[in-house]
């Protein structure tokens, strides 16, 4: 048996479905599909050769350098077909829109943060944020408004956020950040002036001026938690920061804590 990683001797295409990629991984090729993925990929190089380059002819060349002329077209087929599975499995970590980590791929990112912070003897911040008013955005100005409004916030948090920092949008208007080797020190005088500039920095559409705010939930991990927990840490004091018992609420141009 040899195995390659891959149920079929043809790669897969673009059309494969995300759900579906993983089938093709951890798979055995029985001996009998060998000589033909063989063959498929050297149609697969022959195929890519360039204009000016020709093919060994079967009869005019010993069998070795054959094999060895197959040998890399395997691999050619090989790491293209490793590049289509990199980048299905990019985007099932990643929010269309946005193009930030989805709720998956936050989800592992922040179980990475944890662990780390437990090795290193380190403290950080999760934090969760949700859209003030967010459906009165799409009922009164539409949908694409709306998503102007994610895209807007999207790129204002990236803006603000240090090289080290990772942000997911878990869905709706819902976003949640990972600030490593952050404490509540540094946090809350950065979190009050972000929420300030996020309220005074509108976005345009369709030449009217929407402006943004925020109701902030957070949690501190120093290793010992799990993802889970934080993250219902985080969302019962968003939810009280939303009702207006929580710390930090914006009031005109102030932050009240």
């Amino acid at each position: 048996m040899m195995r390659l990683g891959a149920g079929k001797p043809h790669y897969p295409q673009k059309e494969t479905e995300r759900r579906g990629m993983f089938k093709y991984l951890d798979k055995y090729f029985p001996d009998n599909q060998i000589s033909l993925l063989i063959e498929d990929a050297f149609s697969f190089a022959a195929s890519r050769t360039r204009p000016n380059e020709t093919l060994p002819p079967s009869n005019e060349t010993s069998e070795e350098n054959l094999l060895r002329f197959r040998i890399q077209a395997l691999n050619a087929v090989i790491t293209d077909k490793n590049a289509r599975i990199a980048e299905l499995e990019k985007m099932t970590v990643t929010d269309s829109l946005t193009g930030v980590l989805n709720r998956r791929g936050f989800h592992k990112e922040l179980e990475r943060a944890v662990a780390g912070a437990k090795r290193y003897q380190e403290s950080g911040m999760l934090i969760l944020t949700d859209l003030n008013n967010f459906k009165k955005i799409n009922d009164t100005y539409g949908h694409a408004a709306g998503d102007r409004a994610l895209t807007h916030f999207t790129h204002f948090m990236e803006g603000r956020l240090r090289a080290t920092d990772i942000i997911g949008r878990l869905g709706g208007d819902e976003f949640a950040f990972i600030l490593p080797r952050c404490d509540a020190k540094q946090f809350y005088p950065r979190l009050a002036t972000t929420v300030k500039a996020l309220a005074e920095t509108p976005f345009l559409y369709d030449n009217e001026k929407i402006y943004l705010s925020v109701s902030v939930g957070e949690a501190i991990f120093t290793g010992t938690e799990n993802a889970e927990t934080l993250l219902k840490e985080a969302d019962i004091k968003m939810y009280l920061n939303k009702k207006g018992e929580n710390p930090f609420r914006l009031k005109g141009h102030k932050i009240y804590v």
